[in-house]
């Protein structure tokens, strides 16, 4: 059963727990929280940091307060040597009607959520409302206070965007909102914001730095 302990205040995350899966890892073992995987079997490795925060997304049009949850401490230091990082993000209006999120993401031009993989190694992209996706995401747990848990399930095969191969996400994650970590991400960088940006099906466009 979903569960919501309270939709006010905000600020960036702090991690508490990490269930990875598929991987078979635990507490401070090397690995991705999310098991995201390539056709031919290899995983996507973030840099291994997963963090949420509640706020309104930049960048992203008229797209209301929201969710997020990101793996991937750098994504948005230097848009020059980016790692992987995926980011999932839904507008608190949104979670309110509902928490479970069908993919691929219809209708396309929705600005109320967002799923999107960034592959470095293969220089690739996948988003949950392209086409070929096909799969579900599910919000068991939120909350927009300090000290509240968020626990995303995922399982999906997510397209890419640009010509790539898909990618397959599975497994769950939960992390605890927190104060926000004072320089360790600019969700207001112009060279990065970029990255997000594209993921926003109305922006369709991949932005290269």
């Amino acid at each position: 059963m979903t569960s919501r302990k309270a939709s006010a205040g905000g600020g960036l995350l702090v991690i508490s727990t990490v269930i990875a899966a598929l991987l078979g890892c635990s507490g401070g073992d090397a690995g991705p929280a999310l098991a995201i995987t390539r056709k031919d079997g290899t995983v996507v490795e973030t840099d291994g940091t997963l963090r949420a925060w509640c706020g309104v997304p930049p960048f992203q049009g008229d797209a209301g307060r929201s969710l997020h949850i990101l793996e991937g401490e750098r994504a948005f230091t230097n848009s020059d040597d980016v790692p992987s990082y995926w980011v999932f993000r839904a507008e608190l209006e949104r979670l309110d009607q509902a928490t479970r999120f069908a993919v691929p993401q219809i209708p396309v031009d929705t600005p109320s959520w967002v799923f999107f993989v960034y592959d470095a190694e293969r220089d690739n992209e996948a988003a949950a409302y392209t086409e070929d996706s096909l799969g579900s995401i599910e919000v068991k747990r939120w909350g927009c206070e300090k000290g509240d848990a968020v626990t995303l399930t995922v399982n999906a095969r997510v397209a890419s965007e640009i010509g790539g191969d898909a990618v397959q996400a599975r497994g769950t994650v939960t992390a605890e909102i927190g104060d926000e970590p004072g320089g360790l991400l600019s969700l207001t960088s112009p060279t990065a914001a970029p990255r997000i940006a594209q993921s926003e099906p109305r922006l369709g466009q991949r932005a290269l730095a």
